[in-house]
């Protein structure tokens, strides 16, 4: 999430009840594998999402696309989000 935007999704389940757009990394990758295990330990299903239809393949990817407003919310990796200002 770019800063100060959204200060009330604090959660998952803030997240699936926004349906705020969500860009997602490829269904193979690993932070795609955590981001679902993450969902089912919160009990929401992964269609409780918001994705995008189109996933992303890197986690710079990622922050492009919320750093340029195409989506609001991403799951990624640190270092691309800071140097992106997120």
């Amino acid at each position: 999430m770019r800063k100060g935007e959204h200060p009330n999704i604090r959660s998952l389940r803030d997240l699936s009840d926004s349906g705020l757009p969500f860009i997602s990394r490829d269904r193979h990758s690993g932070t795609r594998i955590l981001f679902n295990l993450l969902l089912k330990q919160q009990g929401l299903a992964e269609a409780s999402i918001n994705r995008s239809a189109q996933p992303e393949f890197t986690h710079t990817a990622i922050a492009a696309f919320v750093a340029s407003g195409m989506a609001d919310v991403g799951f990624g990796g640190n270092t691309p989000t800071c140097l992106s200002g997120q």
